[in-house]
């Protein structure tokens, strides 16, 4: 497989604008809008430091607000695409938000950048109570193992990792001391 240059840069701004959704919701965490994300958070046992390692966020209940901060950004709506931030309008033109009022959870790669997102719903009635971002050019489900980028190194000198099933089994095992946890 040959370098391209092209695909390197498109991989890059992807990565970028991951990194930028990812600062943007944990400062959302902190607002008022994201305050019951942030108790339930704390009702979970999740302390300040544990939420800061994971970059945990809030992305707020409404249909555009993502998608017109990355705009100011300078992303283009096809790039936010790209990275599944956004959906299709089925009538009509033009997108928006997938991930609405949700705790959002970065997944990254072995390297520790953010390549996608877990969102779980605030509302119990929600029909998905986890949304995942899509399979993108620099986010493949089946090459991630959540958590690698923080438990590599207790794997390497326990020579062992336990694998569970969800992103929360993880925050709280590396919280507790456990962190040769993945999922």
């Amino acid at each position: 497989q040959s370098f391209d240059p092209r695909i390197s840069s498109i991989n890059n701004r992807l990565m970028d604008l991951c990194q930028v959704v990812s600062n943007y919701w944990q400062e959302q965490l902190n607002s008022d809008e994201g305050k019951k994300a942030l108790d339930y958070l704390i009702r979970r046992g999740l302390t300040e430091g544990t939420r800061q390692e994971f970059k945990l966020g809030y992305a707020q209940e409404s249909w555009d607000n993502l998608l017109k901060y990355l705009l100011k950004k300078d992303f283009t709506e096809t790039e936010i695409f790209q990275a599944g931030f956004t959906v299709k309008k089925e009538q009509g033109t033009g997108y928006y938000d997938r991930f609405r009022d949700r705790v959002m959870f970065p997944i990254q790669d072995l390297h520790g950048n953010v390549v996608g997102f877990t969102g779980r719903a605030m509302k119990d009635e929600e029909m998905a109570k986890y949304v995942n971002t899509p399979e993108s050019p620099i986010y493949h489900k089946s090459r991630i193992i959540y958590g690698l980028d923080k438990a590599k190194t207790a794997i390497r000198s326990g020579d062992y990792a336990v694998v569970v099933e969800g992103n929360m089994d993880v925050i709280t095992a590396h919280q507790a001391g456990s962190r040769n946890v993945v999922a």
